[in-house]
C-alpha cells in the first residue's frame, strides 16, 4: 500500500508535469498540452500562495516526529494539499466539455472517463492520507482549491479568452514582468526549523 502511494503522488508533481506535457503535446493535442500546463501552474501558484499565507503545518506522527517529507517541496507547509488540488483540477479539465480530449472521445465513454478521474483524485487523496504528509482537512482543502480554480479556469476557456490572450504578440512581453513579480512575491517557507525556502 505504501509503494502505491508513493506511485501515485508522483503523477501530481512537478517533475512528472515536466514529462507529461511535451509527450501529450506531441502525442495528443498542443491545445491540451497548453492548458495543462497553465492550469497546473496556477494549482500550484495558489496552493503554494494559500500554503505560505495560513501557514499550518504538516501532521505529526505519534511520538511527536514529524512524518519523513517525500520530497524538498514535502517540507513545506502542510494546508491546502497540492497534491489533492492537482489531482482534482487535472481530471475535470480533461474531462471538461471544453476540453479538446472530449471532443476525439465517444460519446459512450464519458462516463467511464468521468468516474476515473473521480477516481484518481481520491487515490491521491487516499495517498497522501496514508503516508502522513497530510491530513484530512488538507486533502479536503485542496480539493475544494483544486475545485475552484478548475472552475474558473474553464469558465475562462469557455469564454475564449483565453485563446485570444494566447494569439496576442503581447502576451509574452506581459508574461515575463509578471513571472518575475510573482515569483518574487512569494515568501519563503518556514515549516521546518532551519528549512527556510522550501517553498520558493
Amino acid at each position: 500500500a505504501t509503494g502505491l502511494a508513493h506511485l501515485v503522488s508522483v503523477t501530481v508533481t512537478v517533475d512528472f508535469m515536466t514529462i507529461c506535457v511535451p509527450v501529450l503535446t506531441v502525442m495528443a493535442s498542443v491545445a491540451f498540452a497548453q492548458q495543462l500546463l497553465l492550469l497546473f501552474s496556477l494549482v500550484l501558484l495558489c496552493c503554494t500562495l494559500a500554503k505560505n499565507a495560513l501557514r499550518l503545518p504538516r501532521p505529526v506522527r505519534p511520538g511527536g516526529r514529524q512524518s519523513r517529507p517525500l520530497a524538498e517541496l514535502e517540507q513545506s507547509y502542510g494546508f491546502p494539499s497540492l497534491h489533492a488540488a492537482a489531482a482534482l483540477a487535472i481530471p475535470m479539465l480533461a474531462v471538461s466539455p471544453t476540453s479538446p480530449l472530449v471532443a476525439a472521445l465517444p460519446e459512450a465513454r464519458l462516463p467511464g472517463a468521468r468516474a476515473a478521474a473521480l477516481g484518481w483524485a481520491l487515490l491521491i487523496g487516499w495517498a497522501r492520507l496514508h503516508l502522513g504528509v497530510h491530513s484530512l482537512p488538507d486533502v479536503l482543502g485542496g480539493w475544494a482549491l483544486g475545485l475552484l480554480v478548475w472552475r474558473q479556469f474553464d469558465a475562462v476557456l469557455a469564454s475564449g479568452a483565453l485563446e485570444a490572450a494566447m494569439a496576442s504578440p503581447w502576451l509574452a512581453p506581459c508574461a515575463a514582468p509578471l513571472l518575475l513579480l510573482l515569483a518574487l512575491c512569494l515568501p519563503k517557507g518556514r515549516a521546518l526549523p532551519a528549512k527556510a525556502g522550501a517553498t520558493d
